[in-house]
């Protein structure tokens, strides 16, 4: 069975061995029998007579005194089930050990690390060293009544350790006294300091001591005289341990009952009240406890057989839960453990049950003793003096794991947040059973009629669990198999991430290494070109995404239309006009002068024999021999050829041209030659043959067509 703990502050050790913590929530209580460890049976010994029982502060091991075998048995406990393994005995003149004759009551020190034994036959207090891991003891040393300085230990029945673990308070039932020690932490090791002895220095209420508790605060202690049908309230000194008497509360003093054979004494805790076990009177007294002065008030007394309480007869030991909910009590006579349900803010008790031998399949109960309570509040251990055993009780509660009548779930915890709650109660169907552990992870919740957490479920594959972080960046999408989501991506270097915006803008691509888009770019060249020479061209200025306005050239700016007829134009409103008709007249008659747009002046000679007369009509007279004298050889070879030209009719004009052409290429040579010798200017020289070369040609052609 799962067991959580209870409590999760240690007060203090009595002598019924009960370990007191924080209060935690209240909840009905499932006593249960497990078990018993009884002497004989298996390996177990040490336990003829058994009668103290305590618990360590760790919850690993148990300890129980074994009265008649003068012993101290040592159990390991399994902090799952409460179950007991017996590990070890340590037996009286065994070993080097001395002083357990008559171990009587046992006690750990709040840190776990010794243990501590009063035995009533020998006087003592015998001292232990713990190990930790296994439990396992090693002797330390004795205190012996009337040994060296100590006093006080006659009959000694009950030890109780501080709650700083810096002081040993023992009863000596014979001695009608209380010993003092301090202790050392280290070695455990104990030196007298006192004793408080009834009937000396105003001491009252201890005739017959039988049992010494510490208040949780470490402030006070208190004693069961037994003999004295009382408890005494003492003052503790924090630094030396001493104490001083403060009053005794009696039996049939104002009201009080229920403390006739006083034999056990425990506090609460809360350190609120004192509970007070009296085996004459079969009965557990109750007091409130002041914390600021020690004093007792008493509250109400829990009688045998009064009210249905049972299993109260021969009261003889009484121990707290650590959440100080319930009140255990060992009733000797009846062989019983008789269970009672505490009211916190009161101290006031009810009744729950009783678990008594041989009834219902209890065992190990005859003649009940000690009683003590596990750290985690749930096992119970009551030793039977008359069976030699200890007996070992599960406490059921929610958490247990297992589903009592009240609850509508036990999952074996005390936590919220499962489905379960704390107090073993479905969760409302708004409750988170599981957070979603990453971005592709559904958030359970509870169902409000189950009290398991749904199936954990993941978020589909068409969930977006990273939106796109930028222009550059892709939004991963789950898997719709994995509570994680898929690593971040890009957009490749090729994905253009922000369009151009105009003519002066450049569009921007993603780098694929960055969810930004890069910086925003224009440009910086002409964005317009020049339409024609009136239309100026436009540049980016750097800044703005467009190109600026068409702009043209101002009116009357010179232009050209590109037309190579026209002259002198000039821009108007965007436009190049006007302009003047660019003369073609080269001054020969013998040919005609247009004018081509795109060619310009095109100056085409007349063709066929019109070409060849106009050339002799003209003269030779070039404008560059101007004022110079034209060779005789040229004058009168250009006159000969044009005769012949003339001449020419149908039938002779073959021959009369192609005479005339040579005639005129003669002409071209003398002319070339007169320039070479400087007759005449080279330019004239030039002229001539030129208007010669190109009357033979025309010549020749004539020869050749006719």
């Amino acid at each position: 069975m799962t067991r959580r703990p209870l409590g999760s502050s240690i007060a203090t050790w009595l002598l019924t061995g009960v370990l007191l913590a924080a209060a935690t929530p209240a909840e009905s209580i499932d006593l249960r029998f497990s078990g018993a460890q009884v002497n004989g049976t298996g390996d177990v010994t040490g336990l003829n007579g058994a009668y103290g029982v305590t618990v360590s502060p760790d919850g690993k091991q148990v300890y129980v005194a074994g009265e008649l075998d003068n012993a101290l048995a040592v159990f390991s406990r399994d902090p799952a089930t409460g179950a007991l393994t017996f590990v070890e005995v340590e037996h009286d003149t065994v070993g080097g050990v001395a002083g357990l004759k008559g171990a009587h009551a046992v006690v750990l020190s709040p840190d776990g690390a010794h243990v501590y034994v009063a035995s009533s036959v020998a006087d003592a207090v015998v001292v232990f060293s713990r190990d930790a891991a296994s439990g396992a003891l090693s002797f330390v040393e004795t205190k012996r009544d009337n040994k060296g300085k100590v006093n006080g230990l006659n009959g000694a029945e009950s030890v109780a350790v501080s709650p700083d673990g810096l002081h040993v308070y023992v009863a000596g039932r014979n001695d009608n006294a209380i010993a003092v020690f301090e202790r050392d932490v280290a070695s455990g090791m104990l030196t007298f300091v006192e004793e408080q002895r009834s009937g000396t220095g105003g001491v009252e209420g201890l005739l017959g001591a039988k049992s010494v508790a510490v208040s949780p605060d470490g402030a006070h202690v208190y004693a069961a005289g037994s003999l004295d049908d009382a408890v005494a309230v003492f003052g503790r000194d924090a630094t030396t341990g001493k104490l001083t008497f403060v009053e005794a509360q009696r039996e049939g003093a104002n009201g009080i009952t229920g403390l006739a054979g006083a034999r056990a004494v425990t506090l609460s805790p809360d350190g609120a009240d004192l509970y007070v076990a009296g085996a004459t009177d079969d009965a557990l007294a109750v007091f409130s406890r002041d914390a600021a002065t020690g004093r007792l008030t008493f509250v109400e007394a829990q009688h045998d057989g009064a009210g249905g309480v049972n299993g109260l007869n021969g009261a003889n030991a009484v121990a707290i839960s650590p959440d100080g909910t319930y009140v255990y009590v060992t009733g000797s006579v009846d062989g019983a453990l008789a269970v009672f349900q505490r009211d916190a803010a009161t101290g006031a008790l009810t009744f729950v049950e009783q678990k008594r031998n041989g009834v219902g399949g209890v065992a190990g109960l005859h003649g009940a003793a000690a009683v003590a309570v596990s750290p985690d509040g749930y096992s119970i251990y009551a030793t039977g003096s008359t069976s030699d055993a200890v007996a070992d009780f599960e406490v059921r509660r929610c958490s247990d794991g297992v589903l009592d009548p009240d609850e509508q779930c036990d999952d074996g915890n005390r936590e919220d947040g499962d489905c379960c709650s704390s107090s073993c109660q479905l969760e409302p169907a708004t409750t988170v059973c599981r957070p979603a552990t990453g971005p592709c992870d559904v958030t359970e919740l509870c169902t409000g009629s189950s009290p398991t957490c749904p199936a954990d479920a993941f978020e589909p594959a068409t969930f977006e669990c990273r939106p796109a972080a930028g222009p550059c960046d892709e939004a991963e999408l789950c898997t719709g198999t994995s509570s994680g989501c898929p690593v971040d991506t890009f957009k490749p270097a090729t994905f253009e991430c922000r369009p151009a915006a105009g003519d002066c803008d450049v569009a921007e691509a993603c780098t694929g290494l960055s969810a930004a888009c890069p910086s925003d770019r224009k440009r910086s060249g002409v964005c317009r070109p020049s339409a024609g020479s009136c239309d100026a061209a436009e540049t980016c200025d750097g800044t703005s995404d467009s190109c600026p306005q068409d702009r043209s050239a101002p009116d009357g700016t010179p232009c050209d239309d590109g037309n190579t007829c026209t002259q002198n134009e000039t821009c108007q409103q965007g436009g190049c006009v006007g302009g003047d008709q660019v003369g073609c007249n080269d001054g020969d008659a013998c040919t005609v002068d247009t004018c081509d747009p795109l060619l310009g002046c095109v100056n085409q000679h007349l063709e066929g024999p019109a070409g060849v007369t106009c050339l002799c009509t003209g003269g030779l007279e070039p404008p560059t021999c101007q004022g110079q004298t034209l060779p005789p050889g040229v004058r009168g070879r250009f006159a000969r050829a044009c005769g012949l030209i003339q001449r020419a009719g149908a039938k002779t004009t073959r021959a009369r041209m192609a005479k005339a052409a040579r005639t005129l290429k003669a002409a071209a040579n003398v002319a070339s030659q007169a320039g070479r010798r400087g007759s005449i200017s080279a330019q004239c020289a030039a002229a001539l043959s030129s208007t010669l070369v190109d009357a033979d040609v025309r010549a020749q052609r004539l020869a050749e067509i006719r």
